[in-house]
């Protein structure tokens, strides 16, 4: 699998809307995903989906001391902080960022990074603290290199914009630039699940819930195809194979999957890790749910992607009356239910709830306001208080049929379709 992370501070450079910065020193933008803490002296990082892992960034501008020997300041005093005794007599490496170690080559407890600061001769270092390494991620993981790729990049954009005269305002879309390709699935298929159930002497299959598996597509003729069952994860931190490992609910084992006898849009195939046998992907889903008899997978149907850059306008909800008042500003985002939500053409959003595992107890709620910008079955929220949820997103048509045949020509979203958001779903009802 590539491990090569397309460069978030590009697309944030790119789609900036700037102005004559009013401040000085550098202006902070957080990584996508990320929560930022702004102490006297340094800046914190940390997310809900690895609680294990907080990044520490400080600076040394001390004239008297050299680079190198600044660095070895910092090794010793977060070998003492951060309690990994080895990082104070891990070797110091030189790399194209600048310098870097790491206390165990494997799993490490403490990686130390180093660059040039935008202070003439001062360096700017973050500490990766892993208080968990026994539980990942290892230091050849994606998740390990995305996260040291994107401290690299925050240290570079923090220099940039020292140099300039101008304050950034970062978009939905530059943001939406960090989700590597083969990190957006090519279809999310939703299934639904029946029971068995008897009324008056009469069996009938009643639905009972939904189920929903993302499919990846191959990075290389030589990688597998990945499938997730899971729909609420990160995309520029985690790639589809190795989100296993910091997942709580038991629903993200990742899957193979394949077009059986390699006819694409026909009958989808899977089968897990180490399973020689090959299933339809109903099978496969009900073995894996463990389902009895007396339930069962009995309808399948792709949700249809989003064309890049479409500028929705659609509102779903329980009261249009409430909706439209919402969206004039007569009434509070705060009045919109958990399953409603605005999209609107100017690419603002208005939410009830937006779930991602990279917020506070997994969701926003109560009114969330901010921008969106959609490409395929991705998709980008940056809230208004700075958080940016990167995700997974596809919608229902109301008259859509089941099976995974391409989607119809001149199907229109409508506020009649559903729409599911991370696996949280918005309908008018």
């Amino acid at each position: 699998m590539a491990r090569v992370l397309r460069l978030w501070l590009a697309g944030v450079v790119a789609a900036l809307s700037c102005g004559v910065a009013a401040a000085q020193g550098a202006p902070e933008i957080v990584p996508p995903g990320w929560a930022m803490r702004v102490s006297t002296n340094s800046v914190y990082l940390t997310r809900p989906d690895m609680p294990q892992i907080q990044v520490a960034i400080v600076n040394d501008v001390r004239p008297e001391l050299t680079q190198e020997e600044k660095f070895e300041s910092a090794k010793a005093y977060f070998a003492d902080r951060a309690h990994c005794p080895a990082l104070a007599q891990a070797e110091t490496q030189g790399s194209f960022a600048g310098l870097f170690a790491s206390d165990d080559p494997v799993r490490p407890h403490c990686r130390l990074i180093g660059m040039g600061h935008w202070v003439k001769d001062g360096l700017q270092m973050a500490v990766i603290v892993n208080s968990q390494p026994a539980l990942g991620p290892k230091a050849d993981s994606y998740a390990y290199q995305a996260i040291t790729q994107q401290i690299v990049e925050l240290f570079t954009l923090r220099y940039q914009l020292s140099q300039s005269d101008q304050t950034p305002t970062p978009t939905a879309e530059g943001y939406a630039r960090s989700i590597p390709r083969g990190h957006k699935p090519v279809m999310i298929v939703d299934m639904v699940r029946s029971q068995l159930t008897e009324l008056f002497m009469t069996a009938a299959w009643e639905p009972v819930g939904n189920h929903t598996a993302m499919l990846f597509a191959r990075e290389s003729d030589t990688a597998p195809a990945w499938g997730s069952h899971c729909l609420d994860w990160d995309p520029t931190l985690f790639a589809p194979g190795d989100i296993l490992v910091h997942d709580k609910t038991g629903q993200c084992l990742p899957f193979l999957w394949r077009w059986k006898d390699g006819r694409e849009n026909g009958t989808v195939e899977a089968r897990g890790m180490g399973q020689p046998e090959w299933k339809s992907l109903r099978a496969f889903e009900a073995d894996f749910n463990h389902f009895d008899e007396d339930s069962r997978i009995e309808m399948v149907r792709a949700y249809r992607p989003f064309k890049k850059g479409t500028a929705l306008d659609v509102a779903f909800g329980e009261d249009t009356s409430v909706l439209k008042k919402v969206a004039a500003g007569t009434l509070p985002a705060a009045a919109l239910g958990k399953h409603d939500i605005i999209l609107a053409p100017d690419g603002k959003f208005i939410a009830g709830t937006v779930r991602s595992a990279t917020l506070p107890g997994g969701k926003a709620e109560g009114g969330v306001t901010g921008s969106y910008y959609v490409d395929g079955h991705a998709m980008t929220l940056l809230l208004d208080n700075g958080h940016v949820v990167e995700g997974f997103a596809g919608w229902l048509d109301a008259a859509q049929p089941a099976g995974l045949a391409p989607p119809v020509a001149g199907a229109t979203f409508s506020n009649s379709s559903s729409l599911n958001i991370n696996g949280w779903t918005y309908y008018s009802r």
